[in-house]
């Protein structure tokens, strides 16, 4: 009974600090597929948001070809627009509006070259994209 107990005590423990952990992470809620622009979220913009607020000295990744990383998105140019949420540490880009649709990201010009024309944003944090 006593190993049971402990078990119980030590699963709640593991339960209780995993939940302190995925509070911290952000949630960055994606309102657009237009081309980004100040007054949308779009994933470019999400993606942007999350890796600014791991990357605020704009470092160059290790195995990197740029410089200044991020310096070299057009996200840059545009800011985070409305995305709000996201946190130092994990984050989430909620694609939630979207559930059930096929989506189609629109882009006016590619957003870097790191690995010839992109659509995106490198990610160059820990993101995980959601859609339910």
């Amino acid at each position: 009974m006593r190993v049971l107990c402990r078990a119980v005590r030590i699963a709640l423990s593991v339960d209780l600090i995993a939940a302190s952990f995925s509070a911290a992470a952000g949630t960055i809620q994606v309102n657009s597929t237009a081309a980004p622009s100040a007054g949308f979220c779009t994933l470019a913009q999400a993606i942007y948001a999350a890796n600014r607020l791991n990357n605020q000295a704009n470092a160059t990744p290790i195995g990197a070809t740029t410089v200044a990383p991020l310096d070299h998105s057009v996200a840059t140019a545009v800011g985070i627009g409305t995305c709000a949420g996201a946190s130092a540490g994990a984050n989430t880009i909620d694609l939630s509006t979207y559930a059930g649709q096929t989506i189609t990201f629109s882009i006016d010009q590619p957003d870097n070259f790191w690995y010839g024309p992109n659509a995106l944003p490198p990610i160059g944090s820990d993101i995980t994209i959601r859609r339910r």
